[in-house]
């Protein structure tokens, strides 16, 4: 197993000016392409929140920045799992193009 080292802790993903800025539970791959995403729970309220949904983000610079978060799956009733499985078929998906 390849050994990894942390050199900076940031906040990747937010919605300022908003009372939906709760973002938690992240996944992060790094795509065939290159590309890091980042998949969670966002646009919540708080913690313990019914208006949460499974957000993304992107980045093209090896982490530097990330595109504003984008939602992208519906009607889900656990959306945390929904999240890892949406990021690991994406994953799957960039080996075959």
């Amino acid at each position: 197993m390849k050994k990894v080292s942390v050199h900076e802790m940031k906040t990747i993903i937010q919605n300022p000016n908003s009372k939906f800025n709760y973002f938690a539970w992240p996944s992060l791959a790094r795509l065939h392409d290159g590309t890091l995403a980042a998949v969670c729970s966002g646009f919540r309220i708080g913690h313990v929140c019914p208006f949460g949904k499974v957000v993304m983000a992107k980045s093209t610079d090896d982490g530097k920045t990330f595109s504003k978060p984008r939602q992208i799956l519906w009607f889900l009733p656990f959306p945390l799992f929904f999240a890892n499985y949406y990021l690991t078929l994406i994953n799957f998906q960039s080996y075959f193009k």
